[in-house]
């Protein structure tokens, strides 16, 4: 009887590594492509590159008068950035500045603002936006089909599946802003882009 119930355990044992071994690679498995690093999405890259835009640019002294003056990003119209923005301008300074993130309903609502997202949202709104703020310093970027064609200063796209961004240099020049040759090495350049 002992020798049959021992027996009858070695099996269970031997049932339950053969059910549990599998079991528990497949939990490490699991738990290892959880913990690898997910590759960034478009709009986290997105936010980093308005992050980089605010380090690679510079805007007229009287946009910020004082050494803390908090540089502004804005978001015009419906959000596509989600928490992305905000997680990668955190606690971030710009030359000692303080970043601060505002969203605005409409143009009329922007007071003072150093790069303007402007969302897909605005599309038909685009031209009216713009000139209203023509001679205010904003860098305004959008994901707009032809918005630096309409007189937009930076507009992301997609090629080969990765973010890519274009600058209209003139509005840049219009605007006073000077945009550093290092950010100009990564950009599609547009020139000569004039207003209707």
């Amino acid at each position: 009887m002992r020798v049959t119930e021992h027996v009858q355990s070695v099996k269970e044992t031997r049932r339950a590594r053969n059910i549990g071994v599998p079991l528990a690679l497949a939990i490490i498995i699991a738990a290892a492509a959880h913990a690898q690093p997910q590759p960034a999405g478009e709009y986290q890259i997105k936010s980093a590159f308005l992050f980089n835009f605010a380090k690679f640019v510079e805007w007229p002294a009287q946009l910020l008068p004082r050494g803390d003056s908090p540089m502004i990003i804005g978001v015009l119209g419906d959000d596509p950035f989600g928490n992305d923005l905000d997680d990668v301008i955190n606690n971030k300074t710009v030359n000692g500045r303080p970043i601060v993130i505002k969203r605005y309903a409409s143009a009329a609502e922007i007071q003072l603002c150093h790069i303007l997202f402007i969302s897909t949202s605005e599309r038909k709104d685009v031209p009216m936006i713009l000139h209203t703020l023509d001679g205010t310093g904003v860098l305004t970027v959008s994901e707009i089909e032809q918005f630096t064609q309409l007189g937009g200063a930076v507009r992301f796209y997609l090629a080969d599946a990765k973010v890519r961004f274009e600058i209209n240099v003139d509005e840049a020049d219009r605007e006073h802003i000077r945009v550093s040759s290092k950010l100009l090495k990564l950009a599609t350049i547009i020139r000569e882009q004039k207003r209707e």
